[in-house]
């Protein structure tokens, strides 16, 4: 997907977030924002908007005094989520679709999106996870399992810190041992936003049931020329690839059918690029990707 202009208020609000971050000095701050602000109008909007963001991180990170200026709040929703872990697992026990549960509490846990909305706040998770027990969950259900049920290897693509405690609710039901679970970051790329590393998949428990990789990107979604070899070999072989949020969405949609993504909508770009309103719970299989044009 590219860059819409309704993308740019999101980085706007990321610029704000990062110059504070860099700095208390008013004077600074706004000699910062407007780099930021300037740089943003030469990138190339034909991209997809995490990759803007991506640099406009590159473009701040040297200036922080904190390597991960979002790590406060990544681990408040980690530790957020699993107090509501133990009720969550419950309601999957006890509901009579396991798996469809398991999805929709994944999905709902996508709202701790801080690139998406920076004043997050926790009875906005409880919120979420409580209403995603009775909303609709758009998508084929039965063709994801049937898929899984068929695969030899299955790559889960996470998103978010916080989310990745209701990531392995799901994990938990899935064939753990076809499984490799892939986070941000690597050799080649650090934190991104509130984006979960292989630290937070750790501090979860992630680790302890199943294997993880770290993708070598510091872009908060995929872009598979920017990921490293490992990850490259896994995506190659797996026969299913789960993709969770928004941001995996915008950068892989379109391009390879295997991708089933789970996400929760929360903006107007991607709520008219799948057709479903803001605050809907969608599983969409990408369709192929499109054979470019012969000479």
């Amino acid at each position: 997907m590219r860059t819409s202009l309704d993308c740019l208020p999101c980085f706007a609000r990321q610029a704000v977030d990062l110059v504070r971050a860099a700095t208390d000095n008013p004077e600074d701050q706004e000699r910062l924002a407007r780099k930021l602000l300037l740089a943003l109008t030469q990138m190339d909007w034909e991209s997809p908007a995490p990759v803007l963001a991506q640099r406009l991180q590159a473009l701040i990170r040297p200036l922080l005094s904190e390597e991960d200026p979002y790590r406060e709040a990544k681990e408040a929703f980690n530790r957020l989520a699993l107090a509501a872990y133990p009720e969550a697992r419950a309601r999957i026990r006890e509901s009579p679709r396991p798996f469809e549960t398991a999805l929709r509490l994944a999905a709902a846990g996508n709202i701790v999106d801080l690139g998406a909305r920076s004043d997050l706040k926790p009875e906005d998770l409880h919120a979420a996870l409580e209403a995603s027990l009775t909303q609709d969950l758009k998508g084929d259900v039965e063709e994801l399992r049937k898929a899984i049920d068929e695969a030899e290897r299955i790559l889960y693509i996470a998103d978010n810190t916080g989310e990745i405690v209701f990531d392995k609710l799901l994990l938990e039901l899935l064939p753990r041992e076809k499984i490799t679970l892939a986070v941000r970051g690597g050799a080649r790329g650090g934190a991104v936003l509130n984006d979960a590393t292989l630290e937070d998949a750790e501090r979860v428990g992630l680790t302890e049931i199943v294997d993880v990789i770290d993708n070598g990107s510091d872009v908060p979604g995929i872009v598979l020329a920017d990921c490293g070899g490992e990850f490259l070999r896994r995506f190659t072989e797996a026969d299913v690839v789960i993709a969770k949020g928004q941001g995996n969405f915008e950068t892989l949609v379109g391009s390879d059918s295997r991708i089933f993504f789970l996400l929760k909508v929360k903006c107007e770009v991607v709520s008219r690029q799948l057709g479903c309103p803001v605050g809907d719970l969608v599983l969409h299989r990408s369709p192929a990707a499109t054979p470019a044009a012969s000479a």
